[in-house]
This record gives C-alpha cells, sequence and structure tokens, in this order.
C-alpha cells in the first residue's frame, strides 16, 4: 500500500463530523464570505470545549468542513429529558462552566461566536 493510501486509511478511521454544503443553492459572495471565514476562525481555535477542524474540502459543487465528532446529542434536549425539564445545580454549574470557558478563549483571540443557542 503506497503512504498516500495508508494515511487515507488512517484518517477514515476517525469518526468525524462533516457539514456539507451545496454552493449552487447560495450566493458566490456568500461562499467567499462566511463559509471561507467559518474555516478560517474554526482553523485558529483549539480548546477543549470546541470542536476542532480536522479539514476543508471543496469537490464540485459542495463545500465540506471536517470537524471532531461531538456525541451525547445537543444541550437543549439533554435538559428536556432530565427530571422536571430542568439541570440539577451541579450539572448547571459544570455546563456553564465549560460555554464561559470556552466564550472566554474565543473572545481572548477576538473571535466573537453569533449565534449561541442550546439547541
Amino acid at each position: 500500500m503506497s503512504s498516500i493510501n495508508q494515511q487515507c486509511l488512517r484518517i477514515s478511521l476517525l469518526k468525524v463530523a462533516i457539514k456539507i454544503t451545496d454552493t449552487t443553492k447560495i450566493s458566490q459572495n456568500y461562499i467567499l464570505k462566511n463559509l471561507t471565514r467559518e474555516a478560517k476562525l474554526l482553523s485558529m481555535l483549539d480548546h477543549p470545549n470546541i470542536v476542532k477542524l480536522y479539514e476543508t474540502i471543496q469537490c464540485g459543487t459542495n463545500y465540506y468542513l471536517v470537524t471532531e465528532l461531538a456525541t451525547g446529542g445537543d444541550l437543549c434536549s439533554h435538559v428536556q429529558n432530565q427530571p422536571g425539564g430542568r439541570l440539577d445545580e451541579k450539572s448547571a454549574k459544570s455546563y456553564t462552566r465549560q460555554l464561559a470557558t470556552a466564550l472566554h478563549y474565543m473572545h481572548s483571540r477576538d473571535i466573537i461566536h453569533r449565534r449561541m443557542k442550546v439547541e
């Protein structure tokens, strides 16, 4: 097996999340401004509470962001599944601390997240 194939094999064994954007459904201006900015900003971040960007790929009309896989679902569903639809104080403190440290890290690098939501 060639070294290129071995590298692809090693990468393919890692479970990742892939965000796929069909560039034919959005304007060229949006692509240049936002898709490239998202990849650039993600590549600048290295924090345990922020998913890592592994690769960006443009193939045909699709643009792919390959990121670390964050398992466990979204926070909103998790909270709703708790007794009474609420987190206990210890869990709430832990999640709040993780969110605050990630935001502080981003802000210290002059990056502001514009769409924070629990979903």
